[in-house]
Formats: structure tokens, sequence, C-alpha cells
């Protein structure tokens, strides 16, 4: 409703490109206020700084918000622009923090001079003064990083507030002819098609054909510290295209390779399944990992799993479309996002996990088939 509102009014596809304006002007005229206010003891613009500084830090925490809503409703972002995206949203926290300890220690000199002289000393004021110096370096790296994304990755630039990179990026690289080692494995001896292209610099893709039963142990392998006993999944003959996967019960399936941060992107079709998909990361055991998990019942939720229980970092109320349907997961820094059909639904933050493999963690009975798979490295910007 509310972008709706916005874009009766304007052509702006969000808030952040007008909010980030105010706190970039208003900080820096405080800081003016502040050192005519020290070099001529000119009392009378004591309120005038303190006002300046406040509404910065209220007009930066506008912004930041108004930044992770525009963040969170690009769609398709590329590996090459979404760890560019994570370290401008952590600069700007840093920033709005900063301003709003700034303003804090402000509002104290101006208010707390008053009874108590000391407070309002040219020592603490000019020692605010340079911690709010400071602060101006972390807004204006804030600024950096985001005309950075505009005008070096054509974020948000596009026709329909979709992102636009450059051209080189925006189709998924041909990973046999990356810049890394690439390995490849046939389908089957003798055959000439692949169905596992593996590139040390650009991930992996998977296309799997129907009824390739030599996938179970090989490129999905059952972790294993998963109870023993019927395996969970087993290899259907059917179909025309991907392939089908039968699940009995719980069963993590792991993929070649090791990541820190990462992207994984996934075609499946869930019509036939009765429980949750999870795209799993950070996997170091069967108890621990990183989870983008989706069902069928209309659920969506980024999962912290750790031995014992799962800490819920955001979840949301979705329905996948029936037929095939692109599923995504990306973990960079700090950084986790859910995406379904290129648009971000969940958004949450953890500390860094360890590198570990990626997966797929099925919980539930039926059918699931898999279309393709690429799991895309996330390097730190």
């Amino acid at each position: 409703m509310m972008m709706e509102l916005l874009q009766s009014v304007t052509s702006l596809p969000n808030l952040h490109p007008v909010a980030v304006h105010f706190p970039l002007a208003l900080f820096p005229i405080a800081l003016c206020f502040d050192l005519v206010l020290l070099l001529s003891k000119r009392r009378g613009l004591d309120g005038t700084a303190t006002a300046l500084y406040l509404g910065a830090a209220a007009s930066a925490g506008v912004a930041y918000l108004a930044g992770r809503q525009a963040e969170d409703g690009l769609r398709d972002v590329t590996p090459t622009v979404a760890p560019f995206l994570a370290s401008h949203s952590d600069a700007a926290w840093l920033a709005l923090g900063a301003l709003a300890g700034v303003a804090l220690l402000r509002a104290v000199v101006h208010w707390g001079g008053r009874t108590r002289p000391w407070l309002g000393s040219v020592p603490v004021r000019v020692a605010v003064w340079l911690v709010a110096c400071s602060a101006l370096w972390l807004l204006a790296r804030a600024a950096d990083l985001g005309g950075g994304l505009v005008y070096r990755h054509g974020v948000a630039v596009a026709q329909h507030g979709l992102p636009s990179v450059p051209e080189e990026h925006s189709n998924p690289p041909d990973l046999t002819t990356g810049s890394g080692t690439s390995t490849v494995e046939p389908a089957a001896p003798g055959d000439d098609e692949t169905r596992l292209v593996i590139d040390s610099e650009s991930g992996l893709v998977w296309k799997p054909r129907p009824g390739d039963r030599g996938v179970l142990g090989s490129i999905l392998r059952e972790d294993p510290e998963s109870p023993p006993g019927t395996p969970g999944v087993r290899v259907l003959e059917d179909g025309d295209v991907g392939i089908g996967l039968e699940v009995r019960r719980r069963a993590l399936l792991l993929l070649p390779g090791t990541y820190a941060g990462v992207q994984v992107d996934l075609v499946t079709d869930l019509s036939g399944f009765d429980g949750t998909l999870g795209l799993a990361h950070h996997v170091t055991g069967p108890d621990r990992m990183g989870l983008f998990r989706v069902s069928r019942t209309g659920s969506g939720a980024l999962v912290n799993v750790i031995a014992g229980g799962e800490q819920i970092l955001d979840e949301t109320r979705i329905v996948p479309p029936p037929g095939p349907v692109r599923i995504g997961l990306s973990a960079v820094g700090s950084h986790w996002k859910g995406i379904v059909e290129g648009r971000t639904i969940v958004h949450g933050h953890m500390e860094p996990l360890a590198p570990g493999p990626v997966g797929l963690l099925l919980d539930g009975e039926g059918i699931i088939r898999i279309l393709e798979v690429r799991v895309t490295p996330l390097k730190g910007a």
C-alpha cells in the first residue's frame, strides 16, 4: 500500500534516494555551526547546532530503513553485486550508530551544561566535535559505497525498478570457460552431455538429467552423520526434464565444495511434495547450518540451526506457484537473504559461520523435481 502511494506521487521506486540526502547535508552543517561556536563562543548557536545534530540522526534512521526496503525490493541481484550491497548496508548501520551517538552527546552538552557547567566547557565541546568528525568519515564512507552501487554497478537504475548490471554480468557465468580450474562430470560413460560443471573461481552448475541414479553418492552426498537406516531419498526414472527425488524421511544432501560467502539458486518443482525444502549453507553437521526453508503450505524462514534447536532470523508467509519455481539463498558476511522468483522475501543478520558445504535439507514425504542448481561463491566487497 505504501509503495503504491509513493509511486502515485513520484517516479522514484523507493524513498531512499530522497531520505539519504538529509543526513548528508544536515550533519556537515551541524559540524560547521559547532566550529563557529567554538571559535567565536557565540552561545546563541548552541541550540541550532544541537537541533541540526538531532535532525541528522533522525533522518539517517529514516534513510537506513528506506535503504533496507529498497535493497529487499531489488530483483535478480547478481552474485557480483550482492557483496557490495552487504558492505553498504553494514557501513550505513555503523554511520547511523555514530550519528545517533553524537546527537546524544551533543544534547547532553547543550542541556546538561545548564546545570553542570563542566559539561559545557570548551574541552568537552572540542572532544565531542572531534568525535563528530569521525562520525562524518563513517557517513562519507557509507555514501561512497552507495554511490558505487548506482554509478559503478547500475543498481536500481533500470526500467521498472529492476537492478541493472554491466553487460558482462547480466547472464549467469559460463563455468566451462572460467578463469579457475574447471572439472566436468559426464552423465554416463561415453556420453557427451555433462551433468555437473565445477569451477574453482565461479562455483558450480548442475543441470540434472531424468533418471540419473548415479547422482546420489556423487553430486548429492547424504550427510554421513545422518541417522542410519533406509536412505532418505531415491531417484525416480520418470520425467522429461530435471531429476525426480522421492523423499521418504528427513535427509540432508550435500553438494561438492566448501564456501564462505555463497549464493545458491535452485529451480525446483514442489507440487508433489508434502513437507519443507531447505537451502542449507555453511553446513558443519546435521544440526549446525544456516537454512532458507520454504514449504508448499505457505511459509518461508531464515533459520540458524544449532544443536538442540533453531533460531528464526526472519520469516514470512508465501505461496510458491504451481510448477517450477526459482528459490535462492544469499549469505555474505552477516547478511542472509531468502529469495523467491528473484525477489528477497526474508532478510536476517547473523554472525558469519565457519565455511562449509551447501546442500538441500528435505523434511517430509513426496516427490520433488530438481531442474537446475547454481552455487556461486560471494567474495567480500
